[in-house]
């Protein structure tokens, strides 16, 4: 769980690690990392996060159910590019949206979730 102020937000993390082996060839072997992340923070509600890295390469799509949080996260898109750049870090596509993943609802992931750890 993440602390906000004093309470504890259930903060869900789904990591993946795929090693692509184009051609098959050793030597070619990619690997990508996928990171999810979902959690309900006040004043921001519902929040997923679905990032990857690949060739050293940072891309992430988020989604939030308020138009007020897609808003302000809009707003420092730029800036986090611009400090992740700083860090040494290359940068894909970094993109808000309002709603929920198109993989559908915030309860698979909590599904998901609960099959991986159980």
């Amino acid at each position: 769980p993440m602390r906000n102020q004093q309470e504890l937000v259930p903060l869900q993390v789904k990591i993946q690690r795929d090693e692509s082996n184009p051609q098959g060839k050793p030597e070619k072997k990619e690997t990508l990392w996928k990171v999810e992340l979902a959690f309900d923070l006040d004043p921001l509600g519902p929040l997923q996060v679905q990032a990857q890295l690949a060739h050293g390469r940072l891309s992430s799509q988020l989604w939030a159910e308020r138009s007020s949080t897609v808003s302000l996260i809009d707003a420092e898109l730029d800036n986090l590019r611009q400090r992740l750049n700083a860090a040494g870090v290359q940068v894909g596509e970094l993109a808000c949206s309002q709603g929920t993943p198109p993989s559908g609802p915030r309860t698979t992931l909590e599904q998901r979730w609960v099959d991986e750890t159980a």
